[in-house]
Order: structure tokens, then sequence, then C-alpha cells
């Protein structure tokens, strides 16, 4: 079987995993994809990847980088309402999606808690308000069959 591997920098697992991201069908890297993180050796049997997706996340759900922001509660993260404004976030948000679901289909916990108005926006509750960039933020969650 083949596999798509994805080579990352930790130092720029970010920006690494958007360009290649860009160039490789989401549903290629659900089925068959390895991790590689650049100039160190290693072989992917489930450990890189893991480790990939716990680092992305942990920088992806960063609430310094202006995507989300804390809720009230401090222990909970929503989309920041301005991060409409910045450039490509509809892109990082499409990403977190992805990562989301790719950890669940994976069984890999990864260390995001989401605020339960978001939640039930996602599992498609009403709320007062909609967004098409927060929508579009699990878009591929429900995807990775």
């Amino acid at each position: 079987m083949l596999f798509i591997v994805i080579f990352v920098r930790r130092d720029n697992i970010l920006e690494d995993t958007i360009k290649q991201f860009e160039y490789i069908a989401h549903k290629d890297i659900i089925k068959n994809s390895k991790v590689e993180f650049v100039k160190e050796p290693g072989v992917d049997a489930g450990g890189l990847k893991k480790e990939w997706l716990t680092l992305l996340a942990k920088e992806l759900f960063d609430t310094r980088n202006g995507l989300f922001q804390l809720s009230p509660n401090t222990r909970t993260i929503h989309p920041h309402p301005l991060s409409i404004i910045q450039p490509d976030a509809l892109t990082y948000f499409n990403l977190a999606g992805f990562i989301v679901g790719l950890a669940i289909k994976e069984g890999i916990p990864i260390n995001v808690s989401f605020s339960k108005s978001f939640l039930k926006l996602i599992m498609g509750n009403k709320q007062r308000f909609s967004s098409r960039l927060i929508l579009n933020f699990f878009r591929y969650s429900t995807k990775y069959e």
C-alpha cells in the first residue's frame, strides 16, 4: 500500500501542514498517511502521527493566534468574532475541522475544549447567531470516512 507522507518541521508545524494540505486530497490523508518530522529519524507506526496531531492542535487552537478566544469561563474556547478579518482564516478553520475529525477517527486525544454554545452550533442546534465561517470550521470533521 502506498502512503502519503506529510513532512513537517516542529518549529513551523502549522504553516508546513497548511502548505502540504493544498496539494493533498483530505481523503488520502485520512486513509493512508504517515508523518515525518524534517531532520529527525523515525518511522511512523502511529506515534509520529499522534505527535503531529497533538502539536498541530496545540498551535492551531492557541488563543494567541487570534482564531479562537477563551469563553467567559476561561476553560473552553470558541472562534474569535474578529477572526474573519485575518488572512486565510477560512483555510485555518477548515484545517481545524479536519484535524478534529482525524483525531476522532484515529482515536487520538487532543487537548481542546470547545464552549457549550459552539458545540451546540456544530451539532446543528439553533443559536441566536450563525456564521458561515464557523459552520465551515467542521466541514471536514464529518467527512472522514
